[in-house]
């Protein structure tokens, strides 16, 4: 049924001022996701955009889906750039057992350097592309609903699974439990002496404990006759579709160009959701359950990505909101081990030298009890993060956001010394 939901007055009732007006969708349901922002230019709403911040990610689509058509159609053309005689080529063929031919090319130095360039310039959008993926799982994109349904096709190609996937492990799961045994992607349940193999091991471990539960998820829907499962269901038939339809034309150039940067992004998807929480508190409601990275770079290429306290603040708010949020409503309150202003230095020091696995008190992280995977309910049939089970369900009250803001004040003498501006906090 279609549901016309006033999410502003809701908030007023429920929440008080948790949720900023400003930042709220006026209306949601199925066929209208909300309105376009008053000031979005000519581009955004002829493409029925709702914000125009989201010409950046139709963008990094676009580059993407150059890159593959030139190395799927020119790719022999390229790695063989610069050649003037047969002679000038190598020559790499592999047919394992004599059975089909995986790999039969000839190549230049400089030919297959553009190659591997063009095709890490796919693996690495296509990174950004799960992270468009989980703001389109959070926030709805078009203002039309067919536009959305099509948009999901595309990021599940580039991502290298149904889009819908993202639903039971990210929104009902991570978010509403973050590190709590119903979070699945709870970082704690990789416990190697060096970090370095939790790096590696984590995204496996997610992806071991996320299939059951999507299973268990999708079938509770199909049994309920939810419209999230024909979502499911017709999203899964398209992208096999189209996987079957690169096989035949091309077994190899569908492992490299579209597989291998599949695999990438969902490797990196996981390492990301292991920065953004190990070593961080186990407190929703409070402040210092997120890890944060406020560099300009990272945050230009990955859509805010960085700023991920707000994000679990407010899971519905378009993450074009979230730097001036993060600063307005998260920087005064959190531990300043909470931000990393360079995600590399980070990496390096935290997984690799000295690659300790340390807490906000710059001590060993006292890893919780691992336990097993909690049960957690399937009655909901939310799609987007501005419906109104969303806002019921996660927004603290008033009490709430008192009692973290006493709690970080309490801590702040201990946080000061930790603390850059140290004398302006004080």
């Amino acid at each position: 049924k279609k549901k016309k939901v006033s999410i502003q007055s809701m908030v007023e009732k429920k929440s008080g001022n948790w949720v900023p007006k400003e930042y709220v969708t006026t209306n949601v349901n199925r066929s209208k996701l909300g309105r376009c922002k008053k000031n979005n230019g000519w581009l955004a709403t002829s493409l029925g955009l709702r914000y125009e911040e989201d010409i950046r990610c139709l963008g990094f689509i676009a580059v993407w889906c150059t890159n593959l058509a030139l190395l799927w159609f020119y790719g022999e053309e390229i790695v063989s750039y610069g050649s003037t005689h047969a002679s000038d080529l190598y020559h790499v063929r592999l047919v394992p057992f004599n059975l089909v031919t995986l790999i039969n090319f000839k190549f230049t130095l400089s030919g297959l350097f553009i190659y591997c360039f063009l095709l890490a310039i796919n693996m690495m959008l296509s990174f950004t592309s799960s992270i468009i993926t989980h703001s389109a799982v959070h926030t709805a994109t078009f203002n039309n609903e067919t536009a959305n349904d099509m948009y999901k096709l595309v990021l599940g190609t580039m991502y290298g699974i149904p889009v819908s996937v993202f639903l039971p492990t990210h929104n009902l799961s991570h978010h509403k439990y973050t590190q709590m045994r119903r979070d699945v992607s709870r970082t704690y349940k990789v416990r190697h002496d060096w970090n370095l193999l939790n790096f590696i091991h984590y995204p496996f471990m997610w992806y071991n404990a996320s299939l059951p539960t999507n299973i268990e998820y999708f079938k509770a829907q199909r049994s309920k006759n939810r419209p999230i499962w024909y979502q499911f269901r017709f999203q899964a038939i398209v992208f096999v579709i189209i996987h079957a339809i690169a096989f035949f034309y091309s077994i190899p150039k569908t492992l490299v160009l579209l597989m291998l940067p599949q695999q990438f992004a969902q490797q990196a998807i996981g390492w990301t959701t292991l920065m953004q929480h190990d070593g961080m508190e186990l407190d929703l409601l409070g402040f210092n359950h997120s890890r944060n990275f406020t560099g300009s770079v990272y945050n230009w290429l990955f859509i805010n990505a960085g700023y991920h306290t707000i994000h679990h603040m407010y899971p519905g708010v378009h993450w074009s909101r979230y730097r001036d949020l993060h600063y307005e409503k998260v920087e005064p309150y959190i531990h300043p081990g909470c931000n990393e202003s360079n995600n590399l230095a980070f990496w390096f020091r935290y997984f690799v030298f000295p690659g300790l696995r340390l807490g906000l008190d710059g001590k060993k992280w006292e890893l919780p009890a691992a336990g097993k995977d909690e049960a957690w309910f399937f009655d909901t049939a939310e799609t987007y993060s501005t419906s109104e089970f969303e806002y019921e369900a996660w927004a603290p009250d008033d009490d709430d956001l008192k009692r973290a803001v006493e709690k970080s004040k309490k801590n702040l003498g201990t946080y000061v010394k930790h603390h850059k501006n140290a004398g302006k906090l004080e």
